[in-house]
């Protein structure tokens, strides 16, 4: 098992009860959650967050992330809604605001009236079931972008990352070694150098991620790296090998067959099919 990786889910609106995931995952697309009566806990690029009750996140699908905590009361529900990378990047959000969100870290609504976002939540939600195929028409699209832009021109955002936030602290060793991985995987890395980290073994470190995370340690790395460069070929000019090395990839064909595998694209391609629309650059 390792991190999942799923297709990009296009522009949606889900509204139905969390249900904790069992292993990270990514997708491609930029994902806006809204639970109206409990916090949501994630793991996101290693590091826990907490979206609080009532509140608009946005957070970046390409990072791994994991759903780890949610109400259990019967009836609970809450919202998401996923928004094409590129789809976003036409409506010229703030360059900080871009840069956070691509940062793997969860963005957070500081503002304060939820029963406002749960009736427009709500009436998307009925917007779609009356749509043909199911999904938002040019209007709900006027009104998402609308809702996001006021996030970064009105109310601002606050970025959530890290081991302590709202209460939530982990000493736990599989979190300290893809907290590890996260803020070192554009440099050489080894599994025995992680493992070490934490004082383990390392078959134990290993064999102790994989059943934690669902993934391997050399997937996760990957995945880390794959996300480092999207981010710069979305926000740089830089030359494709540049990227790849900085992206901690020992050679333009392990970048290439890595970033392939995961996103379908070559960097190039990718490039251009997200700066064709880039309203952050």
């Amino acid at each position: 098992m390792s991190v999942e990786t799923i297709d990009p889910l296009g522009f949606r609106v889900w509204h139905g009860r969390p249900l904790p995931m069992g292993v990270e995952h990514t997708h491609g697309d930029v994902e806006l959650n809204l639970d109206p009566s409990a916090p949501l806990d994630y793991r996101i690029g290693g590091a826990r967050a907490r979206l609080p009750a009532g509140r608009l996140g946005l957070l970046w699908g390409a990072v791994p992330h994991q759903l780890l905590a949610v109400d259990t009361n019967p009836g609970h529900a809450a919202f998401w809604v996923t928004i094409p990378l590129e789809r976003l990047l036409r409506w010229d959000a703030p360059r900080a605001f871009i840069r956070d969100l691509l940062a793997g870290r969860l963005l957070v609504d500081r503002g304060d009236d939820p029963d406002l976002d749960v009736l427009m939540l709500r009436r998307w939600v009925l917007d779609l079931a009356t749509t043909p195929d199911g999904r938002p028409d040019r209007t709900m699209e006027l009104e998402v972008q609308a809702r996001i832009q006021r996030m970064a021109l009105r109310h601002g955002w606050d970025v959530v990352a890290g081991r302590r936030h709202d209460g939530i602290v982990s000493d736990d060793p599989v979190e300290r070694m893809a907290r590890h991985i996260v803020d070192h995987h554009d440099r050489p890395m080894t599994v025995a150098g992680i493992a070490a980290e934490v004082g383990w073994h390392p078959n134990y470190a290993m064999t102790r991620f994989r059943a934690a995370t669902g993934s391997t340690v050399v997937r996760y790395l990957t995945s880390q790296r794959v996300a480092h460069a999207q981010r710069l070929l979305v926000t740089t000019d830089r030359p494709i090998l540049d990227v790849g090395l900085e992206s901690g990839f020992g050679s333009i064909s392990r970048f290439h067959a890595a970033f392939r595998a995961a996103t379908g694209q070559s960097p190039a391609a990718y490039r251009r099919s997200m700066r064709a629309h880039d309203g952050a650059g």
